[in-house]
């Protein structure tokens, strides 16, 4: 699959994990993105793995929100 120049990632969008993946027949996935989860690319995840880490923490604190202990 080939991508316009328009689609060209930076160095940085690269380190940081954006990609046009093969797991989802090239579409542009990086950081944040679900699919990232099931992506058999060989990326640098570290960020992705940090977002998901804080939304676990983020929904825990609003499943807190409202409850009270007896």
């Amino acid at each position: 699959m080939e991508n316009s120049d328009y689609d060209a990632l930076t160095t940085e969008e690269i380190s940081q994990g954006w990609h046009h993946c093969y797991s989802w027949n090239g579409k542009l996935i990086g950081p944040g993105f679900p699919e990232m989860n099931s992506c058999e690319c060989k990326v640098n995840k570290v960020i992705h793995n940090q977002i998901k880490k804080n939304e676990v923490k983020l929904l825990r604190k609003e499943d807190l929100v409202g409850f009270r202990s007896s």
